[in-house]
């Protein structure tokens, strides 16, 4: 399934945002807020440019739904639907050279809906932690490539050589051609190992 982008004015982005109660999402640059929602397999796009005085779409946009923004993207379901839902999981094994960040990439090339995950590590040390975010790396939503979509995870320390999970009772969407991103930061002397897997979930 394919990623379908709509650009809008601001008139028509509210609308369907409101209509559809899809949750706001923006990228907040120098010049312009990159104003966008998720809807399944389509994405609604707005790009406002910052002016000074503020245009009244820019007051609308900052007073009544920038401060709902970047909440968590997908809608959520309880108890996890598996009658319309196969697993389907995937990831991702990395050497981290010691004392470093390191991005771990991992690329979504169809629409799956993501649960958890988990991780592990061989030679870690007390205080290595990971950021787990959603990277458009290629630019496919148009707010600019390595865009950070979401940080579902700021920042997660590491227990050494234990299996770390993470689930939620929740499943929220990742939209297709998007990159799963570990960014591993290690305090250590010695390069690390990691392992990582994430819950996925696509619908039939």
């Amino acid at each position: 399934m394919s990623l379908k982008i709509n650009k809008l004015d601001w008139a028509s982005m509210k609308a369907m945002v409101l209509a559809k109660k899809l949750a706001w999402q923006h990228d907040d640059s120098d010049t312009y807020y990159f104003i966008y929602a998720l809807d399944s397999g389509v994405t609604y796009a707005y790009k406002l440019k910052k002016e000074t005085p503020a245009s009244a779409d820019q007051t609308d946009w900052e007073t009544n739904f920038m401060p709902q923004s970047n909440t968590a993207i997908g809608y959520r379901t309880f108890p996890f639907a598996t009658g319309d839902f196969d697993f389907s999981g995937n990831g991702h094994f990395a050497t981290v050279t010691a004392g470093t960040t390191q991005d771990i990439d991992l690329l979504v090339s169809e629409i799956l809906w993501l649960s958890g995950g988990e991780i592990y590590t061989e030679n870690a040390v007390m205080g290595d932690y990971v950021k787990f975010q959603i990277i458009d790396i290629d630019d496919v939503l148009g707010g600019g490539p390595n865009l950070v979509v979401n940080e579902w995870i700021k920042r997660w320390y590491i227990t050494p050589n234990v299996l770390q999970r993470l689930s939620t009772p929740y499943a929220g969407e990742v939209p297709a051609l998007l990159y799963m991103r570990a960014k591993y930061t290690s305090v250590g002397a010695t390069d690390v190992k990691v392992v990582g897997n994430y819950y996925f979930h696509k619908a039939h």
